[in-house]
């Protein structure tokens, strides 16, 4: 019975070290997403100035103070992603963390009895 709860165990953890891994290829993919959606926006943005600028529907003084306002913007998503994605990181570890830890307690409790 000893072993066969030893192997639950590892079993568990082996799951609970998997997830883990899952969480990071998914905080990986959510970055990406972002920053490929934030590049797109700012190529967006760069070519809707110049198109507007070019067909004189705004002067270069406005063009200059969207394109202060567009890079504004593109520090504060690039840095909300790096901040994000340590939250996340740090939400998978503590999860698994306590994941781990439960699996040991409930280990704990059937082996000693």
């Amino acid at each position: 019975v000893l072993e066969a709860w030893e192997d639950w165990k590892e079993d568990a953890l082996d799951d609970a070290d998997y997830s883990k891994v899952e969480n990071n290829f998914d905080i990986l993919a959510f970055s990406n997403e972002w920053g490929f959606k934030t590049t797109k926006q700012f190529v967006n943005m760069s070519s809707l100035l110049s198109i507007a600028y070019k067909e004189n529907i705004i002067t270069l003084n406005q063009k200059e103070k969207i394109e202060i306002k567009r890079n504004k913007t593109d520090k504060l998503l690039s840095k909300s992603k790096i901040n994000l994605e340590k939250e996340l990181k740090k939400v998978s570890v503590e999860t698994v963390e306590e994941m781990k830890a439960s699996i040991q307690e409930k280990y704990d409790r059937q082996t000693s009895e």
